[in-house]
C-alpha cells in the first residue's frame, strides 16, 4: 500500500513539474532570442536574461516528499535574481507554478524554501523582485477568493518579513504593522480553538446566544451582509440543499446567519434570505467588531464549529463547507 501511495504521489509531482515547464515556455514567448546554436531561448527578464532551469532531482531521492523537498528549495536557483529588470508575466508564472508543488513539501521543507526564495530576491532591491514576491504571496495566498488561499503559508512569508527587518530599515513602520496584523488575525480562530460566544438579537425582538448549553448540534455561522448578493446567492444554495435542510430538522445542524454590522433597518427588510429552521440576527451591541470576536474578511463568511464548541473550518468559502457538510 505504502509504494503505491508512493508511486501515485511521484506520478503527482512529476505532472506537475511538466506542467509548470509547458506554462514557462508560454509565458515566456514574449521575450525569446536564439542563441549561436539558432536555438530558441526564454527570458524570465526583460534585459533577455537566459530562463531559468528546473532543478534535476537526484535520483537518489525516492521518497516523493523528500523529491518535493528538494525541488521545491532549488526552484529559483538558476534565476538571476540581480538582474536590472524583471518579466513580472513570467515572474508571476513562475511563482504560481512555486506555490502549486508547495503543499507536496514536508511543513520543514516548505519553509526552507519559502526562506530561500525571499533570501534571493533580497539580494538586489534595484529591480523590486523582494516586493513584487511579496506581492505575489499577498494576491495567490491571501486573497479569500483565490483558489491557492492559504493563510498559514501565507504566514512565512509575513514572519520572514518581520525577521528580516526590511520595513525598519526603509522606514516603511506602516507596512511592519500591516504584517502584524495580518499575522495576528492568521493565529486567530484557527481549526481546534474554542468558538467565542456572543449574543444576537432576532427579528422578533428576543435575544439568543451562539452557544447553548442545551444543544449538542453542530453549528453553520454565516456571517453576511444585508443587500449582498452573494449572501442571497450562498444562503439560496445552501437552503436548497435537502441534506443540510433534513440535519437543521433532525437539530443535527444549527445555521446561525448573523449580521455583524449596525443598520437595523436594512438588516430588517432582509427577511426572506433564512430558509426555515435557521437562525437570524444582529449584533446590535458591536461586540463582534469591537472585541475582535471573528475574523471576518469578506461577506459571506462562514465558520463550521463541532457541537463542542470548537471551530472546525474558519472563514470558509462556501464550497469549502459544502465539501466538509457532504453536500
Amino acid at each position: 500500500m505504502e509504494c503505491a501511495v508512493s508511486e501515485t504521489l511521484n506520478k503527482i509531482i512529476i505532472f506537475a513539474f511538466a506542467a509548470m515547464i509547458a506554462s514557462l515556455s508560454s509565458a515566456c514567448s514574449n521575450g525569446k532570442r536564439s542563441d549561436s546554436s539558432g536555438h530558441v531561448k526564454h527570458s524570465i527578464f526583460s534585459s533577455c536574461a537566459e530562463a531559468p532551469q528546473f532543478p534535476d532531482v537526484p535520483e537518489t531521492l525516492n521518497d516523493p516528499v523528500e523529491r518535493a523537498d528538494y525541488l521545491t528549495l532549488h526552484f529559483w536557483d538558476s534565476l538571476d535574481h540581480s538582474a536590472p529588470t524583471i518579466d513580472s508575466a513570467v515572474v508571476e508564472q513562475l511563482m504560481a507554478n512555486f506555490l502549486s508543488v508547495l503543499p507536496y513539501a514536508s511543513e520543514a521543507g516548505i519553509g526552507k524554501a519559502v526562506a530561500a526564495l525571499l533570501d534571493a530576491a533580497r539580494e538586489s532591491s534595484a529591480n523590486g523582485m523582494y516586493g513584487y514576491v511579496m506581492q505575489l504571496a499577498e494576491h495567490y495566498l491571501y486573497e479569500p477568493d483565490s483558489p491557492m488561499f492559504d493563510e498559514q503559508l501565507y504566514a512565512m512569508f509575513l514572519r520572514y518579513q518581520l525577521a528580516a527587518g526590511d520595513n525598519k530599515e526603509d522606514g516603511d513602520w506602516g507596512a511592519a504593522a500591516v504584517a502584524r496584523d495580518r499575522l495576528d488575525q492568521i493565529t486567530r480562530n484557527t481549526p481546534g480553538q474554542a468558538a467565542p460566544d456572543f449574543t444576537f438579537t432576532q427579528p422578533d425582538g428576543s435575544t439568543a446566544t451562539l452557544l447553548r448549553e442545551d444543544s449538542r448540534a453542530g453549528i453553520l455561522l454565516f456571517f453576511y451582509e444585508p443587500g449582498c448578493d452573494r449572501c442571497h446567492e450562498a444562503a439560496r444554495l445552501l437552503s436548497s440543499s435537502a441534506t443540510l435542510q433534513r440535519a437543521v430538522a433532525d437539530e443535527a445542524v444549527r445555521v446561525v446567519m448573523v449580521y455583524p454590522g449596525d443598520d437595523y433597518a436594512a438588516w430588517a427588510a432582509d427577511s426572506a434570505v433564512a430558509a426555515q429552521g435557521w437562525e437570524r440576527g444582529i449584533d446590535l451591541s458591536g461586540t463582534i467588531d469591537s472585541e475582535e470576536l471573528y475574523v471576518v474578511r469578506a461577506t459571506p463568511s462562514f465558520y463550521l464549529i463541532s457541537p463542542d464548541g470548537l471551530i472546525i473550518l474558519k472563514d470558509a468559502r462556501l464550497s469549502e463547507i459544502a465539501r466538509a457538510l457532504g453536500l
